[in-house]
């Protein structure tokens, strides 16, 4: 499925893109900027332009790059029948599940400007480095910091697929986040579902009660295992998911997923909590008090980090679902996630679910990573 410009913009926003321009930038240059199903890159000013010398032979196994001439510029001039190697402006993070073609504008098509067609992997990380063919018989200007080439951007669901099949019996549930579902809607459940796996649709409702508790009503009928909605949301919007569901289950006879309200961020600290979003009371109190209106509304449990795990449990009771994100393996480098913890401390905590993402995918190998946090927890 090609990406249109809502998903292109929200991802440029999260790292995708950069520097981005959410726009389409057309007056006096070559387009460039967000487009209906696309995004146009530019050029960079810094280029290498070939020149053949005398009769030499291009040889591709040894190649002498004494035939390039560096050339920094605004207007890059390449000669006739000739190429330049060029690079993007922007810097590109491509998402795990996404393939990108990158196609040379109609612009320089017409005047015999051929840019090379490039596909950029899932998880590739840089500038694109493309080459520029000039197939006319004059010389033909290139333009920096203006449009080149039209990335396109073409979901890959089949890659989260082959991991759960790689994973196989190691793994049971599968959590499908925000942004693999904006990706692939709902065929990714369902893929999950036809391998006989149960999926945790982590998508943090939050809205007004009957929107979220329509979008409570639409992930029950996926056949979820279980999903989530922001506590903060408030006493009445949780209930009315609840409720919403309970009704729906009990009509058309379906199985009842397990609905947790989420507490805080595990991204969030105390200084965040206070000086930000304004919340004036102890970290550790917001999230017992979350977790307590949570338990009012009728929600099976929460998402809370492993610090407050024995807290819930003794303000909640033992039955109370708690599911912990923000695992980190031991051998895991910090990143951006405040309150973290081990699979070992977690599970000592009282945690019934741990959540792990970034430490398996990121991973050189997946599978053996899952070993590896295997052996942890073994151990507690």
């Amino acid at each position: 499925m090609v990406k249109n410009d809502r998903w292109i913009i929200e991802m440029a926003e999260k790292g995708m893109i950069a520097p981005f321009d959410r726009n389409q930038v057309r007056k006096g240059v070559i387009s460039y900027g967000v487009s209906s199903y696309g995004y146009d890159m530019r050029l960079f000013d810094e280029f290498k332009v070939f020149d053949a010398k005398g009769n030499a032979v291009i040889d591709p196994k040894n190649f002498d790059k004494t035939h390039f001439v560096d050339f920094k510029g605004d207007v890059c001039t390449m000669p006739a029948n000739s190429y330049v190697l060029g690079r993007s402006l922007e810097y590109f993070k491509i998402p795990r599940d996404v393939l990108v073609i990158c196609l040379g504008k109609s612009t320089y098509a017409r005047s015999g400007i051929i840019v090379n067609v490039t596909p950029l992997e899932p998880e590739w990380e840089g500038y694109i480095t493309i080459s520029i063919s000039n197939t006319a018989p004059v010389p033909a200007k290139l333009y920096s910091n203006e449009g080149l080439a039209q990335l396109i951007f073409v979901s890959d669901s089949e890659y989260a697929l082959e991991l759960v099949d790689k994973f196989g019996e190691q793994i049971e549930i599968y959590k499908v986040g925000l942004e693999l579902f904006t990706s692939a809607g709902p065929k990714i459940v369902q893929g999950i579902h036809k391998r006989k796996k149960k999926v945790f649709l982590d998508l943090k409702l939050h809205d007004i009660p009957n929107t979220a508790a329509k979008a409570a009503v639409a992930a029950t009928r996926l056949g979820v295992f279980m999903f989530n909605v922001h506590a903060s949301g408030g006493l009445d919007m949780m209930k009315m998911c609840r409720d919403s569901v309970v009704e729906l289950c009990l009509k058309e006879n379906l199985p009842k997923p397990k609905i947790l309200g989420v507490t805080v961020l595990t991204s969030m600290s105390q200084d965040v909590l206070k000086a930000e979003i304004g919340i004036q009371h102890s970290l550790n109190t917001h999230v017992r008090h979350l977790s307590a209106l949570a338990l009012k509304a009728g929600l099976d449990g929460v998402v809370a980090s492993g610090h407050e795990v024995s807290k819930i449990k003794n303000h909640c009771g033992k039955g109370f679902i708690i599911v912990t994100p923000g695992i980190r393996p031991s051998w895991y480098p910090p990143d951006d996630q405040h309150r973290t913890m081990t699979p070992k401390q977690a599970l000592r905590e009282g945690a019934d679910y741990i959540v792990m993402g970034r430490s398996v995918l990121n991973h050189s190998d997946p599978l053996k990573a899952v070993e590896l946090i295997s052996l942890e927890m073994l151990t507690v």
